[in-house]
């Protein structure tokens, strides 16, 4: 199998694998709670195909809960990761993987 193929058919089962996240933007009363959803299933599939580029913003992830006695919640875990080192070139390192399988 190709590298390409090999990308395509593991961002499928990653979309696939995520895709009940993306039933929740139907719950969403405001922008910012699609900003969440979004973001949660962006975090979710990058965790996932971008294994490396993950690794800080996990890791700022738990900080954050270990720092405030546990994690809250989905909003307070996005949060975290959205001020975590290596957001961007996380998000970043997704949406190339996404150009490139097409």
């Amino acid at each position: 199998m190709s590298d390409l193929l090999a990308l395509e058919d593991a961002f499928a089962r990653t979309f696939y694998a995520h895709r009940p996240q993306l039933a929740s933007f139907g719950k969403c009363g405001t922008v910012r709670d699609l900003h969440y959803v979004r973001d949660a299933w962006l975090f979710g599939m990058a965790c996932d195909l971008c294994p490396v580029e993950a690794v800080p913003v996990k890791e700022g992830v738990v900080r954050d809960a270990l720092g405030k006695g546990g994690s809250k919640g989905l909003n307070q875990t996005i949060d975290a990761a959205r001020a975590a080192t290596g957001w961007p070139q996380l998000v970043e390192a997704l949406h190339s993987k996404a150009l490139l399988v097409g």
